[in-house]
């Protein structure tokens, strides 16, 4: 029954949200949403929402998406009394969506501590799922601040966020996620839709995701020409003063410490530097074979969250619409917490 009862109801609320997206003309309340937290955090541009908000759509609240998902784990799920803390990152918008739909869908409360940067579109979506359903507006609680204790805890953060975390909740059955960064191989037969789409998953988000790319896997003497002429196709998303500011420092930087580097106009590339490189940077790998390419995977594994083009891996353009089954540094998130009932 619970199942059938989540399925419906989140199915409802993707149905109900791509309504909404068709028209943001006019006054709405997702629009006032929209707007409040690109003022409160100018790196959440309009565009840039209404992307996470149409790939949530498509990817997790599709009905058949759904059922597909849960088949496997039809038998476990039933409602529980149990809360799972849920403490989300803030560097893209509702980055923490999935950690919350994992959580209900095995039937458990949540109790969510939003980040500072993304207060308003989760609280949003929740609202609307208990205007659809009383049933869920006690399974959900936000808090500002971390309880001092917790059974089950899934978190995201930087680092030193996942450092003070174990920390904190040092016997807890936890999912507790540092940064991680995405590379894509480039082989130099590329068209320009596959580098267009590869611009994407570069700058979508300013490429502040754990699955944006902010590396490059190139052959030595690579012709760079191609890319930056079609990166050229997401210059108008990149707006934030606080982006361009950071473009411009980095550029000044290199330039005075005579490290070379490749101009895209709103972006530089530089050869071997740090991985994730700075807001503004793209970071480039040169190899000589495709030995050295596994290679260099293979020794980066745990810092890697997706790579892009390489096997039977994400497609170009795709970085940033992670299916439902494609879960946070590979670690299945409906295992984990099913693990316990």
């Amino acid at each position: 029954m619970y199942n059938k009862v989540f399925t419906d109801d989140f199915s409802a609320l993707g149905a109900q949200l791509t309504e909404m997206m068709r028209d943001l003309s006019g006054e709405s309340s997702l629009k006032s949403v929209i707007e409040l937290s690109y003022r409160e955090n100018p790196l959440f541009t309009p565009n840039m929402q209404i992307y996470a908000i149409l790939s949530i759509c498509r990817e997790f609240l599709d009905k058949r998406v759904i059922e597909e998902w849960l088949s496997p784990y039809q038998h476990k799920i039933e409602e529980r009394e149990k809360t799972v803390l849920i403490v989300m990152a803030g560097n893209i918008p509702m980055v923490g969506f999935h950690d919350l739909l994992a959580a209900l869908a095995c039937g458990y409360k949540a109790e969510v501590k939003l980040s500072s940067k993304d207060r308003y579109l989760i609280p949003y979506l929740y609202k609307l799922l208990s205007d659809y359903n009383p049933y869920w507006s006690e399974r959900v609680f936000f808090t500002e601040t971390l309880p001092g204790d917790a059974d089950i805890v899934i978190a995201s953060g930087s680092d030193t966020t996942s450092d003070f975390l174990k920390s904190k909740y040092p016997s807890s059955h936890a999912i507790i996620r540092g940064s991680r960064y995405s590379v894509a191989l480039l082989r130099g037969n590329e068209s320009r839709n596959d580098l267009e789409n590869l611009a994407k998953d570069i700058f979508l988000y300013y490429g502040l995701g754990c699955r944006s790319v902010s590396s490059l896997l190139v052959p030595v003497g690579y012709d760079f020409t191609g890319l930056l002429s079609a990166s050229c196709s997401m210059s108008s998303e990149v707006v934030s003063d606080d982006y361009i500011s950071s473009y411009k420092y980095q550029k000044a930087l290199c330039t005075m410490s005579s490290t070379e580097f490749i101009d895209g106009g709103f972006f530089i590339m530089v050869k071997s530097g740090s991985t994730p490189p700075p807001l503004g940077v793209i970071n480039i790998q040169e190899y000589d074979s495709l030995d050295e390419v596994s290679s260099f995977l293979e020794d980066h594994l745990d810092k890697l969250q997706c790579v892009v083009n390489y096997k039977e891996g994400v497609t170009f353009g795709n970085a940033q619409n992670p299916a439902i089954d494609q879960y946070a540094d590979g670690v299945n998130t409906l295992d984990f917490l099913l693990q316990f009932v």
